[in-house]
This record gives structure tokens, C-alpha cells and sequence, in this order.
């Protein structure tokens, strides 16, 4: 049962592929290689030394932009992804997160997502578009009611996305967007 399903997951990243609603990929935090999250690829785009991330117990911290962290997947077409998200304005600054979908390795090309908070504002900004050799840009972009003080605590961000369609929930509110699809790849998730 869905329900039952949904309970059972665990808090971080969770990836599904609908056709089956069969779970790819769950991260426990239990794996580790060289002091990194096992079981992801790192994408490094970013010119510093060190890995640009924090793994606890219980959740990765994205310290900086430009490295993509890619789950070690199937490529996937269509899915649903889903993940608690914090970001702590004091540290980060400007922060956007980016969630790429139908990732190509070999091109980088892919959909995505990308959530930006609107400094000071009672909205966030979500937008869908283009991600190339690391670049994002935007195609249709949408105000949702979600304010910075509920993006300072973990929040869900549950993204489904079939064939032309991509629906997005984050936190209590949600968006959809007309999506062009372009075959299937990994899913990652990166920082601005």
C-alpha cells in the first residue's frame, strides 16, 4: 500500500521510478569511502581542494557551489524524487538548490529544478529549465508562498516528473510545470 510505503522511507533521498513505484535508491548514511558518502558519484565543477561537503549521521550539507552529487542509479526517465532540505542563511548567503533529472554523464546536459529562496520575501522562486556543462537556465519560473524562515528548518521537496509533466511540492506548497522531456539519465543535485 502507498501509504505504508511513503512511512517506511528514509529521511534523506529517497528516488522511485513509477512505472513499478519501485525504490532505486535510499541513503542511509551508514556508507563511507574516504570520508565521503558511498554509493554517489561527485561531479567536482568546483576549483577548491576539498569536497565542498559535509556528511553527519544524518544528512549531507552542500557547502559550496558547482560540484554535482550524483546517486548511482539506473538512468530513469520518469520518477519521483524526494528529500529533506535546510539551509542556514547565516553560513550560505545566496543559496539555491538544483535538482537534475534525465542527467546525462557524458554531455552533463539535463532537466532541472532549481528552488531559490527570495531574500526577505514571503515567496520562493522555483523554476524548470536547462542544465548545461553546469550552467542553469531558466525556461518557466514560479512563485510559491514559502518563506525564508521555513527554509531555515528541514523541509520536504518531493519532485515527480512523467513524460510532460512535472509536479513539485515544497514543504506545504506546490507547483507544476510543462516539461520537455529528453530521454532518461541519473538524477543529481547540486548548489548555487
Amino acid at each position: 500500500d502507498y501509504q505504508t510505503l511513503q512511512d517506511s522511507l528514509l529521511r534523506f533521498y529517497h528516488f522511485e521510478q513509477e512505472a513499478v513505484i519501485k525504490s532505486l535508491f535510499s541513503e542511509t548514511f551508514g556508507s563511507k569511502k574516504d570520508h565521503l558518502p558511498g554509493g554517489w558519484i561527485i561531479e567536482k565543477n568546483s576549483d577548491l581542494p576539498i569536497p565542498s561537503l559535509e556528511y553527519t549521521q544524518d544528512s549531507i550539507r552542500l557547502l559550496s557551489a558547482g560540484n554535482k552529487y550524483i546517486p548511482v542509479i539506473p538512468d530513469i526517465s520518469s520518477g519521483r524524487i524526494r528529500f529533506t532540505a535546510g539551509i542556514n542563511f547565516t553560513v550560505a548567503g545566496h543559496f539555491a538548490i538544483l535538482v537534475s533529472f534525465r542527467y546525462d554523464l557524458k554531455t552533463r546536459r539535463s532537466e532541472a529544478v532549481r528552488v531559490q529562496p527570495n531574500e526577505g520575501e514571503k515567496e520562493t522562486v522555483v523554476e524548470y529549465g536547462d542544465m548545461k556543462a553546469n550552467r542553469f537556465t531558466p525556461e518557466q519560473s514560479r512563485k510559491i508562498r514559502v518563506s525564508d524562515s521555513v527554509l531555515e528548518h528541514p523541509f520536504k521537496i518531493e519532485i515527480d516528473f512523467h513524460e510532460e509533466k512535472l509536479r513539485m511540492k515544497l514543504a506545504d506548497a506546490a507547483t507544476s510545470f510543462r516539461i520537455q522531456p529528453s530521454g532518461s539519465g541519473k538524477i543529481a543535485f547540486s548548489r548555487e
